[in-house]
């Protein structure tokens, strides 16, 4: 239910300008109209911001290329992923080479997640992938809107996309061992006591 995303329009991008155009990452999802996403993308770039869209919960019909270019970093699991390339990946091998179709598509790149299966990227020409920690999973709900939460936090604190990317699969590793959408969400302290681990 998009409740007041679904009233997000323009003049909250008029009003709030100099917020988007300051900032350094701009995270974004389907709950709003597109038209307001490219708006808000449109403005971020002018103050340099990197636009990250996470495609989610994936819109009917899918966006098509031209809509997808707007956005600096696109963020699908493998669902979204398929409804844009026709492509579902569920491996690493097959990750990568989705998210090759989808860097064609934006400014910066793509990442794809795909659950316990890992993770996959390809960023301004540099490609990987990435196994998620084992955990013992009991509700993957927000686990999505972790891991772009924590992506875009990372970007934001000038890690690398690899670090950044990182950081997020255990966040978002984390957030499926407890239950429900916010509570599950971990601290960045857990989060690094996660990472220390490996």
């Amino acid at each position: 239910m998009q409740g007041a995303n679904a009233l997000l329009g323009a003049d909250a991008i008029v009003d709030n300008h100099l917020a988007i155009r300051s900032a350094k990452v701009v995270l974004l999802q389907s709950e709003t109209a597109v038209a307001t996403a490219i708006a808000v993308a449109l403005c971020a770039r002018t103050g340099g911001a990197v636009v990250v869209m996470d495609p989610a919960p994936a819109p009917g019909p899918m966006w098509p290329a031209d809509v997808i270019s707007h956005f600096d970093i696109l963020t699908p699991n493998a669902t979204e992923a398929d409804l844009i390339t026709g492509v579902t990946p569920t491996n690493l091998t097959e990750g990568l080479r989705v998210a090759h179709v989808l860097a064609e598509m934006t400014r910066l790149g793509a990442v794809v997640t795909m659950g316990e299966n890992g993770v996959t990227w390809v960023l301004e020409g540099s490609a990987g992938s990435m196994i998620c920690p084992h955990v013992r999973a009991i509700d993957t709900v927000a686990a999505g809107d972790c891991f772009n939460g924590a992506f875009a936090a990372g970007l934001a604190r000038g890690r690398s996309y690899a670090d950044a990317i990182e950081f997020a699969v255990h966040a978002a590793a984390l957030a499926t061992t407890r239950k429900g959408a916010i509570d599950s969400l971990p601290l960045r302290d857990e989060v690094m006591h996660s990472l220390a681990r490996i």
